[in-house]
Order: structure tokens, then C-alpha cells, then sequence
């Protein structure tokens, strides 16, 4: 195996006849974006995941405690920003994954003594692998360089650094291990070319992302980070959507959001939409439906149980088998928790299993799901 920069290496890049999905546009990189899997999985296991599928998300290099596994060209772009098809993120950016920084046993980035030693030594690998990848693209040494993938669309990415308040100081060892490889001071980044601004006559510079938005023009969820804040507008386009003739683009967070989920923040927005009826409250609910889940996480998923009956949080229940990749489970019931987890319930001799799913937050499923055959 190579070493680069201290760290072994591998290519282990996606097929070719995936790159219409996992990377269409040639990437000339201007910024590298760190992030956390949010997951105990290896950087080889997050490969093997990203190379056997064809969902059009991805990311250049995974980066654990033992090495690094680049899967995507340099020269490609990868969606990882989700800051859509055209987003600054997705398209002129190389996307770094620093593996096992969760623990999904006890939901939290607070990990265990064991675990918090492979996290750090997995954060070093990726501060040197994401110097080496600069020098080598080109990308100047500066702060402003390197981004997180809150930077693009307000995602809490990456997660542990965020929540331990260190993103500054990752920042900084990844901009002086650069200045050390490149042996120069650090320079200015360059500015890329900003769109052009609104036409005054539309009257709208600033909007705030409205309280009942869930989805930016072009798909992808809006972050409840996001939401109630306000952004300056840079550009405007048409649309015929939903209730909207207009999209915006946000400074911030470079993403087009529609007219009818922007409210007015200090100006005027001319059609402003009719409050919505309050929503009811986010409870545990119960979804009655059956099916087969088969597992397609690689690091596979822990069944629990047994209950006689229903469960409110079947993550208290006893381990029964660690259910590898490819498993099925037949399911009867499904558990949407308001934060936690989307179970499924299985008929077992005397008795019902429990499998998570997905995560949940505010009763909706986040992150994917880590199983084929389930929906809600």
C-alpha cells in the first residue's frame, strides 16, 4: 500500500460506468470540505458502501485510524454538499470523510475511550491527507479554503468537530501542515466570481428562511439550522414551482430557495404566503405495514428483543444478533420515534425482534435509511 504524507493510501475509484451518477462534471477544485460519516464504520467499509451503489451521493476520500481510500478522481466532482446541482460545494470542491466519530449505540459523538483513540488518530490521517491533496491540486494555503459541509447547506457537518467547538483549531492544522508540504507562507485565496447581484427593480435583497420550509428549489432538505435565518439574496432566476414564479439564491448557504418559503426580513417580498395552520405535535407514532427489510449498511445492524407486544424504545432491549449486510427481516409494524430511531417490528417465536432502521429527529427519518424494502 502507498503512504502519502504519512498516511497508507489506496485508489479504489468507482467504476467508470458509475461516474454519470456518482461524479458527471470534471472538477477543476478550488476548496477542500471536511466531513464526519457520522457512523463507527471504517473508511475501507464507507468504500466498499459508496462503490456498490448507485445513489447519487459521494465523496473523493474516506480517511480512518489505519488509512485512507480515495474513491472518486480529483478531477471529478462528487455530490457530497448538498447544495444542489450547480451548488459551489458540490462543484468546485474535493470532499473529505473522517470516519468513526459516532456511536450509534448510544447516539451521541461522545465516544468511548477506545473509540475516542481511533477518532483522533483518524482526525490526524486527515488533516495530513487534506494538506497532501492541496499542495497536490494546487489549492492555496488560507482558511477560507477549507470548509465544512455546514458552509454549504447548513448540514451540522462535520458532526464531533462541531459539537466539541474545535473547527477552527482542525482548520488551522490543516492550513499549516500545507504551509509546511508546500514550504510557502500562507496565501490569499482567490475569490471565485460572485453571480450577479438581483436587478434592484425586484426590490429583494434579503429574505428569511420561513418556519414551514422544508425543501431547497432544487431537492435536497432544508437543515432546521437553517430555518428562521436571514441570508443576503444573490441571485434571482425563474420558476414555475409548486407556488412560486421565483427561486433565490442565498449567500451563506449558496442554495436556491423558493419564494413561497422565504418571509420578509427588512423588505419587501410583494406575495407573501397565508400563515399555514399550526402543525400538530411531533409524537412517537405507529405505522401499521409489512414487509421485508434486507440490511445494506456494511457495517450490518443489531436486532433486539424480545417484547410480548409493542415497544416505545426497543433500544433497551437485549441484544439478540448482530444481522450482517444482506440479512432480511420480516417485519409486521413499524415505530417512527420523535427522536431516535425508525424500527421495524418482527414476529419471532414467542415473542417480537426490533431493527433500526434510520435515524429520526423531530419524527422524521434521517441520514438514509441503513436497509432496503422500508419507507415511511
Amino acid at each position: 500500500m502507498a503512504n502519502w504524507n504519512g498516511v497508507p493510501y489506496k485508489a479504489q475509484l468507482v467504476a467508470s460506468s458509475k461516474w454519470g451518477t456518482k461524479c458527471p462534471y470534471a472538477l477543476n477544485a478550488k476548496k477542500i470540505t471536511i466531513h464526519n460519516t457520522d457512523n463507527s464504520a471504517t473508511a475501507q467499509n464507507e468504500a466498499d458502501y459508496h462503490n456498490g451503489n448507485w445513489n447519487e451521493t459521494s465523496f473523493h476520500i474516506a480517511v480512518d485510524d489505519v488509512q485512507a481510500v480515495q474513491v472518486i478522481p480529483f478531477n471529478r466532482n462528487a455530490w457530497a454538499s448538498g447544495d444542489g446541482g450547480n451548488g459551489y460545494g458540490n462543484r468546485n470542491t474535493i470532499h473529505i470523510e473522517i470516519c468513526k466519530n459516532y456511536d450509534r449505540n448510544r447516539n451521541t459523538t461522545n465516544l468511548l475511550a477506545g473509540q475516542q483513540s481511533q477518532y483522533v488518530k483518524a482526525e490526524a490521517n486527515a488533516v495530513k491527507i487534506a494538506a497532501a491533496i492541496m499542495v497536490q491540486e494546487g489549492i492555496a494555503a488560507h482558511p477560507d479554503n477549507v470548509k465544512r459541509h455546514y458552509d454549504w447547506n447548513g448540514k451540522w457537518c462535520p458532526s464531533k468537530i462541531l459539537n466539541e467547538g474545535r473547527w477552527n483549531t482542525v482548520r488551522a492544522l490543516i492550513v499549516a501542515e500545507t504551509q509546511r508540504l508546500s514550504g510557502k507562507p500562507v496565501t490569499p485565496a482567490p475569490k471565485p466570481t460572485a453571480p450577479k447581484p438581483v436587478a434592484p427593480s425586484t426590490g429583494l435583497k434579503r429574505g428569511t428562511i420561513a418556519k414551514w420550509a422544508t425543501h431547497y428549489q432544487t431537492g435536497q432538505k432544508i437543515s432546521p439550522f437553517v430555518i428562521g435565518k436571514a441570508y443576503n439574496i444573490i441571485q434571482t432566476k425563474n420558476v414555475s414551482q409548486s407556488k412560486s414564479k421565483k427561486a433565490y439564491l442565498m449567500a451563506g448557504i449558496m442554495s436556491w430557495v423558493l419564494e413561497q418559503d422565504l418571509v420578509e426580513s427588512g423588505i419587501n417580498i410583494a406575495a407573501k404566503p397565508s400563515t399555514p395552520a399550526p402543525k400538530p405535535a411531533v409524537t412517537d407514532r405507529w405505522i401499521s405495514k409489512k414487509g421485508t427489510a434486507v440490511i445494506t449498511t456494511p457495517v450490518g445492524i443489531k436486532l433486539r428483543g424480545t417484547s410480548s407486544g409493542d415497544h416505545a424504545n426497543p433500544i433497551n432491549l437485549g441484544q439478540l444478533a448482530l444481522l450482517p449486510k444482506g440479512s432480511s427481516v420480516v417485519y409486521d409494524k413499524i415505530l417512527v420515534q420523535k427522536n431516535g430511531h425508525v424500527w421495524v417490528r418482527q414476529p419471532r417465536s414467542g415473542g417480537y425482534g426490533w431493527m433500526p432502521v434510520s435515524d429520526t429527529k423531530n419524527g422524521v427519518a434521517t441520514g438514509g435509511y441503513w436497509v432496503s424494502g422500508v419507507s415511511i
